[in-house]
């Protein structure tokens, strides 16, 4: 079982955002993994600023995975 919590862009749209979570879902899927569950934080402030910017999207995901896939996982969201 993993978390994994993605963190987005502020100067994306909402709908922008929940396009990419699809497509992480959707490579979690292609992977071999089983999203369980999924929360929508939305924009929030950050504890310190990034990039300077403030705020951010917030996403979490639970899902199962092979072991050995959450490293193909992690190149991905890298990208």
């Amino acid at each position: 079982s993993y978390e994994l919590m993605v963190i987005y862009n502020p100067t994306l749209t909402e709908a922008e955002v929940k396009k990419h979570i699809d497509l992480v879902k959707a490579k979690i899927k292609d992977l071999g993994g089983k999203v369980s569950g999924e929360d929508f934080w939305g924009l929030k402030d950050l504890a310190y600023p990034m990039k300077k910017f403030t705020q951010a999207y917030y996403t979490v995901l639970n899902f199962e995975q092979d072991g050995i896939k959450i490293v193909e996982l992690n190149a991905y969201l890298n990208r």
